[in-house]
């Protein structure tokens, strides 16, 4: 059925039919302008709010369909489904009633842009375009799965791109009409499929029951079509489409477009999300948005240090030139526990990375493809920065191991089962190649030998030195992909603790990555800001991600997400709201002491567009930009 869309009605080549609702009043409030689009189910019309004069979509049920109970309780539980989502990237339902006729309908946003299928049909999308429309379409699925809500229709036609705020393909999710909704009730038959063949995980196919991995497989078939202008499968009868998605294994995409030249990490994370077998995928959406985010849309090359640096620690420099400054930055922004670790973090202290600038390194070196893999890791192996790691496994894996252990050793002293596998996930995003009970086998006999050292300082001393040998074998944003495996794998239970933080803090500075504190605290500034509604989600994150390319254009995507992760940290670190006011004050006397006056103007204006983003800014927004206006100053 079409959707809340600004579309001219098509011609015909007789008169149009007589539509008794058009010039109609709905519900004392909503006047009907005209059809808009049509389909199976009903039609959707431009409708007008009598008094505000605002225009809106209106989805009407058709006459027909009203008397069988079982569709209007399906029409009725997409308005609520839909709803119950409130995401940036979920269309909007604000109203629902009956017509004259005794028809259901319900109020949407009305959208001015085009559908993702509209798109498509210019032909295949480059990854710079197409990354931000699957991050988005990601993450409004992510937010229904948490609302207990499966899509189970994920396809371009459902997918519709808008302007808003200055930003071009602002993702729309719609049409959750055949969604499976955690309710309790049941409106559907066991084994009967719904969805789009195209886009039909094997599970869905065969009328098994679906969780939010069904969206998952069909938002990779949408990325596959996106990226290449085919879909995975090429079947043109229903059921051998059907047939191909149940047995037959996804191409690559590299394979199938060659010279597209799509990037190898994009080309893996969606053949990952097209694995037969739901466990095979992805645990979740969040983590497949994840995945998709971390791969740069180009490679960046190197910088080389320029001679107007600072001569300091490569952590204290500031990572872009757009800040300006007028003194130099101070190194900690938050004093209350952020920043360095105490002493006698289990972590370790100590002397940080050399002042000298490190050059930039080599990509590190894999065994070749037809190299052997060890049948079992040896016993106990002895993974020091002098030895590496198994024959056949990456030479940064081994200290990536130590560090994850390292990681959950501190933060719990015994780990439970679901901190292995997140520690053994994690390494084999990093080896996909090599078995996952060869990775888990790794971890178990890491956590051996860091349990064999006999102190504190020694495991802090054998994690200076793993850090140290990562520097030498990755490049900057690799090291940066480091850093955001600790933050998920210690933000797994939805909480990053204390003493985790200061471990990954102590990694990030002798790994040389700790970021410009004018960064950290313009990002804590626009956290507060965006917390005002009491929930902080993943669209808000997807506007600091935003935020953070804009002051630190230079840096890497993974570098940036340092920032942000670090931010988001601090924030949810602090128990009340009071106490993270006071650390956004903090942060802004930090910046009104490191930054021009413009540059307060610019975060002033950031902060006013992000209270403003939901199109109403509160009585809270608008008493926190106040008082951040007078502790700026006009200096």
């Amino acid at each position: 059925m079409s959707d809340p869309r600004s579309a001219n009605p098509g011609t015909t080549d007789g008169p149009p039919p007589v539509d008794d609702l058009i010039g109609a009043v709905l519900s004392d409030r909503y006047k009907v302008i005209e059809r808009i689009g049509e389909g199976g189910m009903g039609a959707v019309y431009l409708g007008q709010h009598v008094t505000l004069g605002k225009r809106f979509a209106l989805k009407v049920l058709k006459a027909e369909m009203s008397y069988d109970k079982t569709i209007v309780e399906r029409f009725l539980r997409e308005a609520k489904a839909t709803s119950s989502i409130e995401h940036e990237n979920v269309v909007d339902i604000l109203d629902f009633g009956h017509t004259p006729q005794g028809s259901a309908f319900f109020v949407m946003e009305l959208l001015r842009g085009q559908e993702l299928a509209q798109l498509m049909e210019a032909g295949p999308v480059p990854w710079a375009r197409a990354k931000p429309i699957l991050i988005q379409v990601a993450g409004a699925l992510a937010a229904a799965h948490q609302n207990g809500i499966i899509h189970r229709d994920m396809k371009p036609g459902n997918v519709f791109l808008i302007d808003r705020a200055g930003r071009s393909d602002v993702v729309k999710v719609l049409d959750f009409g055949i969604a499976k909704v955690d309710d309790g009730a049941t409106l559907t038959r066991a084994g009967v499929v719904f969805g789009t063949a195209g886009y039909m995980a094997p599970e869905q196919a065969t009328g098994e029951d679906v969780d939010g991995r069904a969206d998952m497989y069909a938002l990779a078939c949408l990325g596959f079509e996106l990226l290449t202008g085919r879909l995975p499968f090429t079947a043109t009868h229903p059921l051998k489409m059907l047939s191909c998605h149940i047995s037959e294994p996804a191409p690559s995409m590299r394979s199938v477009a060659p010279d597209l030249h799509i990037p190898e990490a994009v080309d893996g994370v969606i053949l990952r999300g097209l694995n037969k077998r739901p466990s095979d995928r992805f645990a979740d959406m969040h983590e497949f948005a994840q995945a998709l985010a971390a791969i740069p849309v180009a490679p960046e090359p190197a910088r080389a240090p320029t001679p107007t640096q600072p001569s300091v620690a490569p952590e204290h420099c500031p990572p872009r030139s757009s800040l300006s400054t007028t003194t130099e930055p101070r190194a900690i922004v938050f004093p209350n526990g952020g920043g360095a670790p105490r002493p006698a973090d289990a972590a370790g202290s100590g002397a940080g990375p050399s002042q000298r600038k490190r050059p930039p390194r080599p990509q590190p070196r894999w065994a070749p493809a037809s190299a052997p893999v060890p049948a079992a890791t040896p016993a106990h192996p002895h993974m020091g920065p002098h030895t590496g790691a198994p024959v056949g496994f990456p030479q940064e894996l081994a200290p990536l191991a130590w560090l994850l252990v390292g990681l959950i050793e501190t933060a719990d002293g015994h780990p439970t089962n679901d901190d292995l596998d997140g520690a053994t996930t994690r390494l084999h995003h990093w080896a996909p190649d090599i078995p996952l009970e060869q990775i888990a086998a790794l971890v178990r006999h890491t956590i051996a030998d860091y349990r064999a050292l006999p102190d504190l300082a020694t495991r802090a001393q054998r994690t200076r030195e793993h850090n140290a040998e990562l520097c030498k074998l990755l490049p900057r944003a690799k090291l940066a992909e480091v850093l955001t495996a600790l933050y998920e794998l210690a933000s797994d239970d939805g909480l990053v603790r204390d003493q985790e933080l200061r471990f990954i803090v102590t990694a990030t500075q002798q790994l040389g990555l700790t970021p410009d504190p004018r960064l950290l605290a313009i990002a804590f500034l626009y956290l507060t800001i965006s917390h005002a509604d009491g929930r902080l989600d993943e669209a808000e994150k997807l506007v600091l991600r935003e935020q953070a390319r804009e002051w630190a254009p230079d840096i890497s995507i993974a570098e940036r997400a340092v920032v942000i992760r670090w931010a988001v940290a601090e924030f949810k670190r602090r128990p009340s709201m009071a106490a993270k006011l006071q650390c956004a004050r903090d942060a802004a006397d930090q910046l009104r002491a490191s930054v021009s006056r413009d540059t307060r103007q610019r975060i002033l204006a950031d902060l006013w567009r992000l209270a403003g983003a939901d199109g109403q800014i509160s009585m809270e927004e608008q008493a926190f930009i106040g008082e951040i206006v007078q502790r700026f100053g006009a200096g």
